[in-house]
């Protein structure tokens, strides 16, 4: 892309931070120092948003999980809130972000129960593609395919599905 390549870079006293390069030292520039340093997962939609996660506890020690986004416009300094996920004992987590067809995909564990979900970045346009695509286990990542994706589960260890979506709750 024309902004490059976009990163999340952390250091123990100063937080983590979103930095773009065009591959050399002198362009690498930090393009936004973000409030906190739980930041993960960071995702760039070509053209659109850079989506990242943020993992953390509440006053009662229930994880929670919030999706944020960053206009593509990487000069541009806010970051907002997409959405935040209720407590779920145990596990609340997102993993697995990826660009398909100008939104982001990823999975949403609630309780050892995994989602695959969909943003268009905003509260509206994130929701779910199909409930419960595992149960007690984990994803080994997403690859697209034409006008699909594929990924594949582990159960416990075990190999499990693989599974082919276009994106839709149909297919």
């Amino acid at each position: 892309s024309s902004n490059g390549y976009v990163f999340l870079f952390g250091h123990s006293e100063t937080g983590k931070d979103i930095w773009r390069s065009d591959g050399f030292t002198a362009s690498t520039v930090k393009v936004i120092d973000l409030s906190f340093d739980d930041a993960s997962y960071l995702t760039a939609i070509p053209g659109g948003n850079v989506f990242f996660v943020r993992n953390f506890q509440d006053e009662w020690g229930e994880p929670i999980v919030q999706l944020w986004k960053k206009d593509f416009d990487l000069f541009a300094d806010e970051v907002s809130l997409v959405k935040e996920f209720p407590p779920a004992a145990e596990a609340n987590t997102i993993t697995l972000m990826q660009a398909f067809k100008g939104k982001l995909y990823f999975i949403h564990n609630e309780y050892y129960f995994y989602h695959l979900m969909v943003s268009d970045g905003t509260e509206e346009g994130t929701q779910v593609v199909k409930e419960e695509i595992a149960v007690d286990g984990s994803h080994t990542g997403f690859v697209e395919v034409n006008d699909h994706f594929f990924m594949a589960e582990q159960t416990q260890g075990f190999p499990g599905y693989i599974h082919k979506s276009d994106g839709t709750a149909a297919g």
